[in-house]
């Protein structure tokens, strides 16, 4: 199916391999018909990392860590007003109790 798709259009391609790994997990965590319209791509961390890119780029050398963070900061309070909900972000509570389970699981594990 890979070599089919990357003859037909390799941006495609990428794209599957990008959420691929994301769509399983919401799948798996029984949670896709309500996060997954958000969720099964990357591109709402491509899109607010563009929109930071803009705000520090320009930035050569930073004089420490906590001068990145709040620049960081300050990025995002500007750019906050303009962004979209996450689809399902009501249900947002139920990834993160999953993925607290999943974590329980693979602590109890090792």
């Amino acid at each position: 199916m890979k070599l089919e798709l990357k003859l037909i259009n390799v941006s495609a391609l990428r794209s599957l391999e990008e959420g691929f790994e994301e769509t399983l997990t919401l799948h798996r965590l029984g949670l896709f018909p309500e996060l997954g319209v958000s969720f099964k791509t990357t591109n709402c961390i491509e899109s607010l990392m563009a929109l930071l890119s803009r705000y520090t780029n320009k930035v050569d050398h930073w004089r420490n860590s906590l001068q990145k963070h709040r620049w960081v900061s300050a990025a995002l309070l500007e750019i906050e007003p303009g962004l979209r909900k996450v689809k399902g972000y009501k249900k947002l509570w139920k990834l993160r109790e999953a993925l607290r389970g999943e974590a329980t699981l693979l602590r109890e594990a090792a």
